[in-house]
């Protein structure tokens, strides 16, 4: 289903409608059994430093993509490759590394199921609308 995103400074009626279901950590393993997309959106901390491993990716349905838009370490390389590798991963985006710089020869761009942008991947029409109104916003002559 497509969407069409909220204009900035949208009630959150618009937004919440953007939502199909909420939950708490302790949910990420039924979701992830649940959806043909997951997109971690999380900030690197402790706590989510290495979340999605071997257990997560399991969880997930086979075939399901995963996409990274948030941290790399969230995400342990070696339990991603593997997942690949016996195609219960049926995809990977990335729009972060793992290791900074990224290395172009990283074994896991032979995959013919990966894509990976330069952390680029958020920005769109609603990213910059609301960065064209935050600049004219503060622009002072």
């Amino acid at each position: 289903m497509k969407r069409k995103w909220p204009e900035p400074g949208s009630n959150n009626e618009e937004i919440e409608g953007l939502v199909d279901k909420k939950g708490r950590t302790e949910n990420i393993y039924e979701f992830a059994s649940e959806a043909d997309i997951v997109v971690p959106c999380l900030t690197m901390n402790n706590e989510t430093a290495g979340i999605v491993n071997k257990k997560f990716l399991s969880s997930m349905k086979k075939g399901a993509l995963l996409v990274n838009i948030a941290r790399g370490g969230i995400v342990e390389y070696n339990s991603v490759y593997k997942s690949l590798e016996t195609g219960h991963l049926g995809g990977l985006g990335i729009d972060v590394a793992w290791t900074e710089p990224f290395d172009p020869n990283d074994p896991i761009l032979k995959f013919q199921n990966v894509l990976f942008t330069p952390h680029v991947g958020g920005v769109g029409e609603f990213s910059y609308r609301t960065m064209a109104i935050f600049f004219v916003n503060s622009y002072k002559p």
